[in-house]
């Protein structure tokens, strides 16, 4: 295009084109004609006419709403889309994946390393697992249904629910001085949820051989594996009780997760319980007398009765509660210095013994102060 005028400046008639910025400018002195400038907006428009030209790194349309809003392909045509896809499509959120937290989007990288030993099923269900139990948007919505939030509560002894995301930084810590070693919580739940996947599966994972080969404290697995298991109990609890209930049609919908083997170790049945008993009996009659050690057997019995019947002791290892209860049992007849010999007794360790003492005294304290009897009451 040429323009038949003189620049106003220094009357040059010669101009250019820019094309980046839509103007004319004279060749000589720069001046831009005015009244030549491309006003046509048209081609930042989208569909629906609205200016659609700043696309930011972490989003992947100006509206991602109207994703799967369109029934017409890029050439114009129609799309047909059968139910499954529909339904697929109206759950699906395009941008879900750039907006995950850093901590879940770097434990699903590190499954899928070769860092991690484990199948592909075994990981997949890993990482269905920690969309489950470290997204606050999915425990947002279980708060916000009234009839989740109140069977969850209602399992949890009417306590709230916390997410297991929300303890994980607890476990961070390396040291007293509060030092991170590098990615450590990226780690540590990694091998925590690929090793629930696995007692899932009823397989086997060397978690100590893991942690020490990926760097990551063996209690903070444990806690943290512990946290989540106790989380999906919940919610299998409380999933049954809505359909128990006749309310699932408010609820919703289910997790999508089947206990698998891991519901074997979710409660204790009669024959478990006088397993454990038989196991103290001998030991606690050597050491108390027979009158003494019958009383202890009759109470430790019923505690762990009331035990079994708790939403997070009822997953731990009955010889292991067991112990527990007995240390209680012994102190309160004036022996304190035997957790050792009950750990033996049961074929337990007393790291394992001290984690219980950790997370659980305060519940294990109630039951025992419900069932016993002092002997000069």
């Amino acid at each position: 295009m040429e323009i038949e005028e003189d620049c106003r400046e220094c009357g040059n008639n010669e101009f250019e084109h820019d094309d980046v910025r839509a103007e004319y400018h004279c060749t000589v002195c720069g001046c831009i004609v005015e009244d030549q400038l491309d006003v046509n907006v048209t081609q930042f428009m989208n569909s629906e006419g609205q200016i659609e030209r700043e696309m930011n790194s972490n989003r992947l349309g100006g509206d991602e709403t109207k994703t799967w809003a369109s029934t017409r392909d890029a050439s114009g045509r129609p799309v047909v889309y059968n139910r499954q896809e529909r339904l697929r499509n109206s759950r699906f959120d395009r941008n879900s994946r750039a907006e995950r937290t850093w901590l879940k989007t770097d434990v699903e990288r590190f499954i899928d390393s070769p860092n991690m030993p484990g199948s592909r099923a075994m990981k997949t269900l890993a990482k269905k697992i920690l969309a489950q139990t470290h997204s606050t948007d999915e425990h947002e919505k279980r708060k916000s249904n009234s009839v989740m939030w109140n069977a969850m509560k209602e399992v949890n002894n009417g306590e709230d629910v916390p997410l297991p995301l929300n303890q994980t930084r607890h476990a961070q810590k390396t040291s007293n001085d509060d030092t991170r070693n590098g990615n450590y919580s990226t780690r540590m739940v990694a091998i925590a949820v690929m090793n629930i996947a696995a007692r899932i599966m009823g397989i086997a994972l060397p978690t100590k051989q893991l942690a020490t080969a990926l760097d990551v404290h063996h209690d903070h697995l444990i806690r943290e594996s512990t946290n989540i298991k106790k989380y999906l109990t919940i919610i299998w609890k409380a999933e049954d009780l809505i359909i128990e209930q006749g309310n699932q049609s408010q609820s919703l919908p289910r997790m999508g997760i089947s206990p698998g083997r891991l519901s074997e170790g979710r409660t204790w049945s009669e024959a478990d319980i006088r397993t454990a008993i038989d196991e103290l009996r001998p030991s606690l009659e050597d050491r108390f007398g027979t009158m003494t050690a019958r009383l202890m057997i009759t109470e430790i019995w019923a505690m762990l009765e009331e035990a079994r019947g708790h939403a997070y002791l009822s997953g731990q290892n009955i010889r292991l509660v067991a112990a527990g209860l007995t240390v209680r049992s012994t102190k309160a007849r004036g022996q304190s210095r035997l957790k050792q010999r009950i750990a033996d007794w049961l074929g337990i360790t007393t790291n394992r013994l001290k984690r219980l003492e950790k997370d659980y005294s305060i519940v294990i304290d109630g039951i025992f102060n419900n069932h016993y009897v002092p002997s000069d009451a």
